[in-house]
């Protein structure tokens, strides 16, 4: 084996699943995956003092695939992470200050994964003073890529595809959206101290960011459509915008959780959306996300109103079957909040849940779903009967939620003389057992 054979294995092996983080993969999936992090894991320095960054990038990885995770390995890890960090910032400080500042220890690929790593680990392996350990080694670093990020943005020539590409701006949102919600978790809990200030930080640090760069995609749009069709390229224009889209938009998500004010940034996510063809966006979670952040004050608008019915009209084109059951209901209560009923959207939602029949949402969900179907006047027999069985089949519901069952599967029409006559929007053995129930 070359000497340098194991040091680029790893090293590529870190960026590898840098990008898969970025792009939304939360693990790596296959027995030939597994195999190789075994062979990693076996081929790494044997000795904990020789253990570099990639190294604990690559070690923390692995275990959080593993089903049983050592709870002291992974305290270690991070306490070796943290020294090489301390050690690199002594360095620092001993340095001739004739010389610029060097990068920090951890790239933004070690930042990556490290950070989604402590992310998705839960409180068994760290209590709160280990996280804050772990934070004063990554928050520094991170807000030290998202200045670079800024500067790459202030770059006087070139796209912005040239100046800040999409993998790269989609790794600085992936360890902005890890390092503050592990922040977020420092804040809410009760030894909390000054954690609200640092996340505040970089919030405001990541939102100027994020408000620069659809700025520049809009300005580029603007540009783009201003000419002629015989300068137009294809494949559509939208296609080399969506990546930031899609990034952008899990920071306003998480931005909006931490309590940080968004006004500004959803200003500028609108006027990008208005620029492009919304046909042309291939991602249907990214079409519903940002048709669930729409509410009633932006909807008093005629601008609002046109992007949602355009949103909508996309969404019913697409198979929502990927989506996950939160984002299926958000979608339903975003409908119902804004009292706009349209069919389509409605059918396809209808056809994801009936894909999933024993994968439905909790009973609450379920209910209230119900009730939101029958407001929109939404009435899908096998949806409805799949939903019932469901509730049924639960056997936890109250009275006041098998009458809220009923009264969506049920209505009341005025027959000869006035006299109201119930009709099921379909028949069951079930629904005929809770309406006996409800004694309707």
């Amino acid at each position: 084996m070359p000497p340098n054979s194991l040091a680029e294995c790893t090293a590529a092996s870190y960026k590898l699943i840098a990008n898969l983080l970025a792009r939304g993969r939360k693990s790596l999936a296959g027995p030939n995956t597994t195999t190789f992090l075994q062979d990693l894991e076996r081929s790494l320095p044997n000795h904990y003092w020789d253990l570099k960054t990639d190294h604990v990038s690559v070690l923390l990885f692995a275990a959080t695939r593993s089903s049983s995770r050592a709870v002291p390995t992974i305290r270690s890890l991070c306490s070796r992470l943290s020294t090489i960090c301390d050690n690199s910032e002594r360095n620092e400080l001993d340095r001739d200050f004739s010389i610029p500042l060097a990068s920090p220890t951890l790239d933004l690929e070690n930042l990556v994964v490290v950070a989604s790593c402590i992310n998705r680990f839960a409180r068994r392996e760290f209590d709160d003073a280990q996280l804050r350990t772990m934070v004063k080694t990554l928050q520094p670093a991170l807000m030290h890529w998202i200045d670079d990020g800024n500067k790459c943005v202030s770059a006087t020539t070139g796209p912005l595809l040239e100046r800040l590409p999409p993998e790269h701006y989609a790794k600085l949102c992936t360890g902005f959206i890890c390092v503050g919600r592990i922040l977020h978790r420092l804040t809410s809990s009760e030894s909390n101290t000054d954690d609200g200030g640092v996340l505040q930080k970089l919030c405001e640090s990541h939102a100027h960011l994020l408000e620069r760069v659809l700025k520049f995609c809009a300005d580029e749009l603007t540009a783009y459509k201003a000419q002629s069709p015989a300068q137009m390229r294809d494949p559509p224009i939208e296609e080399t915008y969506e990546p930031y889209i899609g990034c952008s938009l899990a920071v306003i998500e998480e931005l909006i959780a931490f309590g940080y004010p968004v006004g500004d940034v959803k200003v500028a996510y609108w006027k990008v959306l208005g620029e492009l063809d919304i046909r042309c966006i291939r991602n249907a979670e990214t079409l519903v996300r940002t048709f669930c952040m729409l509410g009633p004050a932006k909807m008093t608008c005629e601008a609002g109103s046109i992007t949602a019915k355009k949103l909508l009209d996309v969404i019913a084109t697409h198979d929502l079957g990927d989506l996950s059951n939160e984002q299926l209901y958000r979608t339903v209560v975003t409908c119902s909040d804004l009292e706009w009923q349209h069919r389509g959207v409605l059918d396809a939602i209808g056809d994801a849940f009936l894909q999933r029949s024993h994968q439905l949402p909790d009973l609450t969900k379920v209910v209230d779903m119900l009730q939101r179907f029958r407001t929109l006047s939404y009435h899908n027999a096998a949806l409805l009967e799949m939903l019932v069985r469901h509730v049924h089949n639960k056997g936890t519901a109250t009275p006041s939620q098998i009458h809220c069952v009923v009264e969506s599967c049920v209505s009341f029409r005025k027959h000869r003389y006035n006299v109201p006559q119930r009709a099921l929007h379909f028949n069951h053995p079930t629904l005929e057992s809770f309406v006996q129930q409800a004694n309707l």
